[in-house]
């Protein structure tokens, strides 16, 4: 199975905007850990929690593996700016400035998910290297922030995100990994 990584600029060329935006919140809820939601509203603004930022402000650094048929096999949405993010960000994901100390260091920052489908087969790995290979030459760094029992730890630390800290929200442990240049 042969995936190709294309921007959001290049896949909507020859695809539907809104087919492809459909296959990333697909894939956005089935690799979600929350899973139930008192409304479709609720389930809604969730999504674009998490994303809108990415569409509004960083469409050049949205980044799609795609498989046969320009089925989409996971998403990357990064930012070149964390700091610039921090007024939209703030209420929303609280965990958001556990880290801002470090953003200096890894101004970069970015959102993945692959369908399980496509895990271990290398889309993750592609949507990365695509992401970091634009962003290298302008950057010193990025970072992503998982949960530190997430089974994605080890794939970010052979991905190169060596550096890690610590941070606590309500006493649940948030892990920022970085990736210097």
């Amino acid at each position: 199975m042969e995936l190709s990584v294309r921007t959001w600029s290049e896949l909507i060329l020859n695809t539907s905007e809104e087919l492809v935006a459909q296959q990333i919140q697909n894939i956005f809820f089935i690799c979600s850990s929350r899973k139930h939601f008192d409304t479709e509203n609720a389930r809604q603004q969730f999504y674009r929690k998490w994303t809108e930022y990415y569409y509004l402000n960083c469409r050049n650094d949205i980044y799609i593996a795609v498989a046969e048929g320009n089925h989409v096999a996971g998403y990357l949405m990064g930012s070149r700016d964390s700091a610039k993010a921090i007024d939209y960000f703030t209420d929303k994901v609280p965990s958001y400035l556990l880290f801002r100390e470090y953003f200096t260091e890894f101004p970069g920052h970015l959102h993945i998910n692959c369908h399980p489908e496509f895990q271990g087969k290398g889309a993750g790995r592609k949507l990365i290297s695509a992401f970091v290979e634009s962003i290298r030459k302008e950057l010193c760094g990025v970072h992503i922030v998982t949960s530190p029992t997430d089974s994605n730890v080890n794939f970010y630390e052979k991905m190169g995100f060596t550096e890690r800290h610590m941070g606590y929200i309500n006493a649940t442990g948030v892990l920022f990994m970085g990736r210097k240049f």
